[in-house]
């Protein structure tokens, strides 16, 4: 989802709706390998 958010942004980097899509790309991602890291902990 990441890099198809970088995409956009090379894209349509000149639109706000292009960076608020890769920002939220990069929180998710962030929040799936958090959820993944505490999976190996347990």
């Amino acid at each position: 989802m990441r890099d198809l958010a970088r995409k956009v942004i090379w894209e349509y980097g000149d639109r706000p709706e292009a960076w608020k899509l890769h920002v939220y790309a990069c929180i998710m991602v962030g929040l799936a390998m958090r959820k993944k890291a505490e999976g190996k902990r347990q």
